[in-house]
């Protein structure tokens, strides 16, 4: 189609994604928590695609070249994708933040990107500072799941009272979970009712 900057083409050969339970991450109908998984942080996970192809490198490309053009088309297609029950109207986006210093430094954060335009797509209201990222971990590309689970506990807290929302938290990708686990953890302290991940491909 034209006016996209990503082949269709080649979107089509990236395999859709295999819904998981966010707790066990083994296969879940919608992507729910399954009744058997005791831990009570994620809800549910929602995402589009593998993480391989031409859109791992679209998020590489909306990570460290702040193209929104990029995060458009994918949005689109999340949008598209995502179940109506997710689209409800209440529903809060809240995006995981980045530490302000790595944000400072990289200029943009691609998961409020992909949360604004989710948000002009939904009518559903964004809230880009009710979480706050308290330690700056690094970069955890390269790290052992059971290392990014350590360096990610107690990250983020919440900065307001979330009593009684139903927030769908919004990032780019979900590797092994500690990123989007911790963040809804702080969200379910605050009194969060409902926390459902929502990422563009795990």
């Amino acid at each position: 189609m034209s006016g996209r900057y990503i082949c269709e083409k080649c979107l089509k050969l990236v395999p859709a994604a295999n819904l998981v339970c966010p707790q066990c991450t083994k296969s879940s109908l919608g992507g729910a928590l399954h009744t058997r998984c005791l831990r009570v942080d994620l809800d549910g996970l929602f995402a589009v695609w593998s993480h391989q192809g031409v859109v791992k490198k679209a998020l590489s490309e909306i990570k460290y070249h702040h193209s929104k053009d990029v995060v458009r088309d994918l949005v689109d297609i999340l949008y598209k994708k995502l179940p109506q029950d997710l689209k409800g109207v209440g529903r809060v986006l809240v995006p995981i933040p980045l530490h302000r210093n790595r944000e400072n430094w990289r200029g943009f954060n691609q998961s409020v990107e992909i949360g604004r335009r989710l948000s002009e797509l939904t009518g559903m209201d964004i809230v880009e500072d009710l979480l706050v990222r308290t330690k700056n971990t690094g970069q955890q590309v390269g790290r052992h799941k059971s290392e990014r689970a350590q360096a990610m506990n107690g990250v983020f807290a919440s900065k307001e009272n979330a009593s009684g929302m139903d927030i769908l938290l919004v990032d780019d990708v979900w590797t092994t979970g500690a990123t989007m686990r911790s963040a809804a953890s702080a969200l379910k302290l605050s009194g969060a009712s409902r926390v459902w991940g929502v990422v563009v491909a795990h």
